[in-house]
């Protein structure tokens, strides 16, 4: 929020106004594709024991439900979700894997600013700019 506000301030000290659009992904990462989230993990330079790490977590994830004492049967995450595994949510590595998946997403325009916390980003857009808030695609 800090980030933000100060962005804001600083654009509104040379224009007349400051368009934010604010974008929740929280719904949209729930389910990933993994070769594309693999593909993002190798471009950095992660040391190859923690790549091996997290694509292992991710793969053959196994689950089920538990009410009292009955428990349902395990099913792979594969045999139900068909585009990915439930991994960007709650505080495990999906903040990380996320961050990871967004990375190569920018603003364009030289006075533009896309601000990234957990999943959402905020994009700032001052009143003249070389690109619009409709063209930012």
């Amino acid at each position: 929020m800090v980030d933000i506000t100060h962005k804001i301030s600083m654009l509104l000290e040379t224009h007349d106004y400051v368009r934010c659009v604010l974008i929740d992904f929280s719904k949209a990462f729930v389910n990933i594709y993994h070769s594309i989230l693999f593909t993002k993990l190798c471009q950095p330079y992660l040391p190859d024991l923690v790549l091996r790490w997290i694509i292992n977590f991710l793969t053959d994830r196994m689950q089920c439900t538990k009410l009292g004492f009955v428990k349902s049967e395990l099913l792979n995450y594969q045999s139900y979700l068909l585009i990915g595994v439930l991994c960007c949510v709650g505080p495990g590595i999906g903040p990380g894997m996320f961050l990871m998946f967004t990375a190569d997403l920018k603003a364009l325009g030289k006075d533009n600013s896309l601000i990234k916390f957990a999943n959402n980003c905020t994009l700032l857009v001052p009143a003249v700019s070389d690109v619009t808030v409709e063209n930012q695609k």
